[in-house]
């Protein structure tokens, strides 16, 4: 019994032993990779939590909508009815609902029950719809189209498709280059957008973030060399380590999310930062991080409202962040003709009926939810013979579709054809073909690891290790010897004028080159042929030979044939004998 109890105990206090040790620390690289070191202590960082079933494995939580997510757990900023989804690794809200106003929201469809119009929701506009006699219908200044309700237009102003201008076609009007048109006055120039400012570069979320990452002084080469700092990486060009791309900000020599470091039982941010909150659990419970609250964004130093928040500030179009914007009710909202992005932080522009062109999916809104940009870059509908021409709609096609919209895609993938497929610079794994890994010059932010085990991340993006170069989306191993393997050029670049022999697939001189004992190809050479130095000459003929006028020559004195010496005559001695010749047939006397 004693002996059960003493091999007991020690036992304990062995597996304890273990464990402090384990959590113990001087710098982050003592840590699990996902873990920072915090007063001699491995840790999650204060916008991080600890996986139940692998303590060591720090999951951070998402601060925006569709965040990088493994679990539900993360998406707690998103608030009730949010979801991490396992197919497509971001923060959403479940079906049935939408985010709006700084959280998930049910919502019915046209010609639904409803208790209020914030409820009502088409999926494109969220002005369109209102709850009248507990009905969504569509809201005023709007018309129906069967399946959508848009807004109603007017000569001489935005459109963008026919029915916009005409909504019972009476008039005659039609869609001219996004302006409502009498087609009898298309010869007028004033009839053309001249004053429509563009916003094709107010592109995604990433640009809207602001990219606050202090320099510091600590050289580098590769994002490995940064470890001792989370969230850094190498910066390529000044070869230094930086926090990542993004809203970060230093603390206690790490890199976090968000602006500042606060205490979670006064929720007070530095500098007053207006609609921020104190967000975050650290190890003693009070420590957090300033964020933006639900329903903002970071930009310019600054929470903005998303699309729908209410704001004091909003008075005009102009105070609009996302652009181009106007505002109604103390809110901001796209122009009109304009979408919303699920993640309402974004507008984006639709196509025309006169063109069908697009650059994206969300283009082809205009034609309902079944439509998509081919790889023409031209809107059509996922089945064709379910278009609607007069209505400019498509119907709902009677069999499935893998997607409709990029969201309906994994993380770095986008919908392409109603297919998923990996972003540029992505590509997956065998065995795992539903995920989308960084390829040579992908974006490695999201994940560590890169497509292959002879890539790492340097500078945010996948680069191959030392010893391998980069060829297509992968990395190939340098030649270092003659009777390495070779499939491309590339991998000879040791070897002066050398390339990969599709025969032998080693590397070898190029043609006109020959290999000599000193493992260099030569240019091969014949007597008489141009040449820049002895060597030249003397490594691949012999070394009887020189590099005499920028010509492979016998030394002076030498037979060409024999390469025995033979009689010569200087110039000098040749000219005596030809003033003594006169001499003697007395032509000088």
């Amino acid at each position: 019994m004693m002996m059960c109890i003493f091999k007991c105990t020690f036992l304990f206090f062995l597996l304890c032993s273990i464990g402090v040790h384990a959590d113990n620390c001087t710098e982050n690289l003592n840590c699990a990779e996902t873990q920072i070191c915090v007063n001699g202590t491995c840790q999650c960082d204060i916008l991080s939590y600890s996986k139940e079933d692998n303590p060591k494995n720090c999951l951070q939580y998402a601060t925006e909508y569709n965040g990088y997510c493994q679990e539900t757990k993360q998406c707690e900023w998103l608030g009730d009815n949010s979801v991490c989804f396992n197919t497509s690794y971001v923060c959403t809200c479940e079906p049935g609902y939408r985010w709006y106003r700084g959280k998930c929201e049910h919502f019915v469809g046209k010609g639904e029950a409803c208790g209020s119009s914030s409820a009502c929701f088409d999926g494109m506009d969220p002005l369109a719809l209102t709850c009248d006699n507990n009905k969504c219908v569509c809201s005023d200044n709007y018309y129906d189209r069967g399946s959508d309700c848009r807004i109603k237009s007017d000569e001489h102003k935005a459109c963008a498709i026919n029915r916009d201008c005409d909504p019972t076609q009476q008039h005659g009007l039609i869609c001219h280059l996004g302006i409502c048109t009498n087609p009898n006055k298309l010869g007028d120039d004033t009839m053309l957008m001249t004053d429509e400012e563009s916003y094709d570069e107010f592109g995604p979320l990433e640009q809207l973030l602001i990219q606050n990452n202090d320099k510091r002084t600590d050289e580098c080469e590769r994002d490995l060399d940064c470890s001792y700092m989370a969230n850094s990486i190498c910066d390529g060009t000044t070869k230094n380590c930086r926090c990542k791309n993004g809203n970060y900000f230093t603390f206690e020599g790490n890199c976090l999310p968000g602006f500042s470091a606060c205490d979670t039982q006064n929720d007070i941010c530095a500098n007053d930062q207006k609609n921020s909150y104190c967000f975050g659990k650290s190890l003693n419970g009070t420590q957090g991080v300033c964020i933006c609250k639900p329903g903002y964004f970071f930009y310019k130093k600054q929470c903005v409202p998303e699309l729908g928040v209410p704001d004091p500030d909003l008075q005009k179009d102009t105070d609009c962040k996302i652009r181009p914007g106007k505002v109604f009710d103390g809110a901001c909202y796209c122009k009109d003709y304009w979408f919303g992005d699920r993640s309402n932080r974004n507008c984006i522009k639709t196509t025309l009926q006169q063109t069908y062109s697009c650059l994206t999916n969300d283009w082809c809104n205009a034609m309902g939810p079944y439509s998509y940009c081919n790889s023409s870059n031209l809107c059509q509908c996922s089945n064709p013979q379910d278009f609607d021409e007069e209505n400019f709609y498509c119907n709902a096609p009677a069999f499935d579709v893998e997607c409709l919209r990029d969201y309906d895609c994994a993380i770095n993938q986008r919908c392409v054809d109603n297919n998923c497929t990996c972003l540029e610079h992505f590509m997956t794994k065998e065995g795992n073909e539903k995920k989308c890994f960084p390829a040579l010059e992908g974006s490695c932010d999201t994940f560590n690891n890169c497509f292959e085990d002879v890539m790492e991340c340097m500078g945010g993006v996948c680069n191959c290790i030392s010893d391998y170069i980069g060829y297509g989306s992968t990395c190939l191993k340098i030649a270092n010897n003659w009777d390495d393997n070779c499939t491309v050029t590339a991998q000879c670049r040791e070897f002066k004028f050398s390339e990969c022999s599709s025969k032998r697939q080693k590397c070898a001189c190029k043609k006109k080159y020959v290999l000599k004992s000193d493992d260099k190809c030569w240019e091969e050479k014949n007597h008489g042929d141009p040449c820049m130095t002895s060597e030249q000459c003397t490594v691949v003929l012999d070394d009887s030979y020189q590099c005499r006028n920028n010509k492979c020559l016998f030394p002076i004195g030498q037979d060409v044939d024999s390469g025995s010496p033979v009689l010569t005559f200087s110039s000098t001695m040749l000219s005596l004998c030809t003033i003594s010749s006169l001499y003697l047939i007395g032509i000088i006397v």
